[in-house]
């Protein structure tokens, strides 16, 4: 899911200065943690069908997750990438 999404997110790393390794990262992370909608995954559509679940239940744990991935992003993997040498902001000629 996550390579479908790899030229778009260079294309815009590159157009807003920033180090595509990086933005391709954050990416990857987003797609795979944040579910926002019933349909988006099988095991999603499984528990929907179920009717013990709504789509509002989803929703709230979706926004939920993407509020925790966003943290996580900012406060733990931007500055372990830092660390490791691979900045957020790069210089393009």
């Amino acid at each position: 899911m996550a390579g479908k999404n790899s030229p778009d997110a260079t294309t815009l790393a590159i157009a807003l200065k920033m180090n595509p390794i990086v933005f391709g990262l954050i990416v990857s992370i987003v797609v795979g943690a944040v579910i926002l909608y019933p349909v988006q995954t099988a095991t999603n559509i499984l528990a929907y069908e179920t009717g013990l679940i709504g789509g509002k239940d989803i929703l709230k744990v979706g926004l939920g997750l993407l509020v925790l991935t966003s943290l996580v992003i900012l406060f733990i993997a931007l500055p372990w990438w830092s660390l490791l040498g691979v900045p957020l902001k790069i210089e393009l000629f």
